[in-house]
């Protein structure tokens, strides 16, 4: 099993248009409404921390078992389908504060969580059985390089070819140097997209090459 970092935000952080964000709020209520049911018929009294927390930023769910301790602190991750080759992603605060409580911490993954059927995968003490962090390549686009350029400014109306070869042409900016995002509208449909504004993977194209 590897693990690997990412130095963007989750597009479920803000991000994203209206039904998209509507869907990852209900796949993550899903996952948690199962989550407390399969606590229940486990024997323990689980709450949903959200509820009575709204900025609890550690976990989703604690649980006490029948002698009234408490055994879980659960941090619970939903996916529409099956848990895939994307992963789930745990937050910095999430992460430190599983560290912090050994095996009491644990991790739900809850597949196919807008279904009557969702499988519940439980992993106990997760902060602390990552023994290797990988950071993958997209994080040249950040590093301190040894031939050092200037880091190029996005500008509306230019045309771009994005990393999955798709084209098309900036329509708003957001943020500033290497924190700034692009909307851009897609040449074949309506569709417009929202991406980190790397240069190094984001080709500049003149207009005769869109396709």
């Amino acid at each position: 099993m590897r693990s690997y970092v990412s130095k963007d935000r989750e597009p479920d952080d803000d991000e994203g248009d209206g039904a998209a964000k509507e869907e990852r709020a209900q796949i993550g209520a899903a996952a948690i409404r199962h989550v407390l049911v399969w606590e229940r018929q486990q024997k323990r009294d689980p709450t949903d921390e959200n509820l009575e927390n709204p900025q609890n930023e550690g976990y989703d769910i604690s649980s006490r078992g029948p002698n009234g301790d408490l055994e879980r602190y659960i941090e619970v991750k939903g996916v529409k389908g099956e848990w895939g080759l994307r992963g789930v992603a745990v937050t910095p605060a999430q992460f430190s504060f599983a560290e912090t409580q050994d095996h009491r911490a644990w991790l739900y993954v809850v597949e196919f969580a807008l279904s009557d059927a969702p499988r519940i995968h439980r992993i106990q003490d997760f902060a602390r059985r990552v023994w290797r962090f990988g950071f993958d390549h997209g994080w040249r686009d950040i590093a301190e390089s040894a031939k050092e350029v200037p880091w190029p400014e996005a500008v509306i109306g230019m045309m771009v070819r994005l990393p999955d070869g798709r084209t098309g042409s900036v329509k708003r900016i957001f943020g500033a140097g290497q924190n700034q995002g692009v909307d851009v509208g897609l040449d074949k449909g309506d569709e417009v997209i929202r991406v980190p504004w790397q240069p190094a993977r984001i080709a500049l194209l003149p207009d005769k090459e869109t396709t």
